[in-house]
């Protein structure tokens, strides 16, 4: 029985975290690949029939796990980009409250509503 090869796969996706995060997610895509492409491959193997099924729910249980992962890369990366958006939005409005308004107190109304 060769689970202890597919275990060996989900250890590699803990590793990748020292690459960048591109990069990461393209490891992580090419082993839910490989991990798919073994699911496949469970059904015509030569084992019983119980140990194909506990082949196949290792296997999907790694396949969530990676998907997981690399959700959670794209969750970070969007948090990732409004955090730079609100940073650059926050500098440029305190660029514009550092300047006076015309119209006296028209700005500060206009700045509380």
């Amino acid at each position: 029985m060769q689970i202890s090869s597919s275990t060996a796969v989900s250890g590699r996706a803990s590793s990748a975290g020292s690459a960048g995060d591109g990069n990461q997610i393209d490891k992580l895509q090419k082993q839910l690949r490989a991990l798919t492409e073994e699911l496949k491959g469970v059904v015509a193997e030569d084992i019983d029939a119980k140990q194909k099924q506990a082949k196949a729910e290792l296997l999907m249980a790694e396949i969530q796990m990676v998907q997981a992962q690399i959700q959670a890369i794209q969750q970070a990366q969007a948090q990732a980009q409004l955090d730079a958006q609100r940073a650059a939005g926050d500098s440029s409005a305190a660029g514009d409250s550092a300047r006076p308004k015309a119209g006296g107190t028209g700005g500060l109304v206009d700045a509380y509503a």
